[in-house]
């Protein structure tokens, strides 16, 4: 039997950006005044290169959680800030066909820096502060075998908004798409089947 080739989930060029973040921002941003300009062009198409690459990815991620999700809780349409690697959606609580209560959002990116491309997870409430959202962690760290609120780990989220982690994962040359996206789709279904009796009263 011919064995299928495992598809990786990310590329050489989101690996590089990924874990040179404050070099190659920073010789993007001076617009490469002190490198050379044959450098600076592979450089440019390295980082368009990246975020196409980004972009496909959690592209391809978020549809398979609108299709999944269907039968936990309904999600809205996928927003993508600009220049980011990071979308977002809203999680709807009441009857289908109705247009329901907007509650939080489900947010999933690749992040960068000194520990490399990670793809996390993230989770917010419409209302409701920290205290709220500590609940949530209370109720979902048993079901998801770990999730923690970013204000707790400032080292590993610096700058951060006051939110819920729900999926935190390394991504390596040798991560397959196929077994990504199976983790992403159970730990999701996992967190909100736990989350959707608080949501309730939100």
């Amino acid at each position: 039997m011919t064995k299928l080739a495992r598809i990786p989930a990310i590329s050489h060029e989101i690996k590089f950006v990924a874990d040179h973040e404050d070099e190659v921002n920073y010789l993007l941003e001076t617009d490469g005044k002190e490198c050379d300009p044959t450098l600076m062009s592979l450089l440019n198409d390295v980082s368009v290169r990246a975020d196409k690459d980004v972009k496909k990815l959690l592209d391809a991620l978020s549809k398979a959680l609108g299709k999944e999700l269907a039968g936990v809780v309904r999600i809205g349409k996928w927003h993508w800030p600009r220049n980011e690697w990071w979308t977002w959606t809203d999680v709807v609580l009441g009857a289908r066909g109705r247009r329901g209560k907007r509650v939080c959002w489900l947010g999933l990116g690749v992040n960068s820096g000194d520990g490399g491309a990670r793809l996390i997870g993230d989770f917010g409430l419409v209302r409701g502060g920290i205290d709220r959202l500590r609940m949530f962690e209370v109720a979902c760290t048993p079901k998801v075998e770990g999730a923690w609120l970013t204000v707790d780990h400032p080292a590993r989220y610096p700058n951060w908004a006051s939110e819920l982690i729900w999926f935190d994962k390394k991504l390596l040359l040798k991560t397959a798409f196929e077994d990504l996206n199976i983790d992403v789709v159970t730990r999701a279904k996992a967190f909100l089947r736990a989350a959707k009796p608080l949501l309730r009263h939100e």
